[in-house]
């Protein structure tokens, strides 16, 4: 039996996706949930060259940026969502780690 994977959105990211107009949110919301489906379509999946461990799934002008947090594999953090651009990546250029908070019951 296949474990389904956790999606945890980070604060940063919950405001960038609120940011975005509602169809396009919804259409990301969508692609992200594919991450864990082995059985999805295939995701235009990318990783990222600095910091270690990131990817970016790309939605039409939109870029998911996560990383895979534990030790499992089976949860995904959500780091920001952002539009495309010339500087999308230029925060992610920077060596360094991000925080997470994650609450567990």
């Amino acid at each position: 039996m296949e474990k389904k994977l956790t999606i945890v959105w980070t604060n940063a990211a919950r405001k960038d996706l609120a940011a975005i107009d509602k169809r396009y949110q919804q259409h990301i919301r969508r692609r992200i949930e594919f991450l864990g489906d082995i059985s999805a379509p295939p995701l235009d999946l990318m990783k990222l060259a600095r910091p270690a461990n990131h990817y970016r799934l790309r939605v039409g002008d939109y870029r998911v940026i996560f990383t895979r947090g534990d030790e499992d594999n089976d949860t995904c953090f959500i780091v920001a969502v952002r539009r495309r651009t010339t500087t999308t990546y230029s925060l992610h250029e920077e060596p360094g780690v991000y925080e997470y908070t994650i609450y567990k019951r």
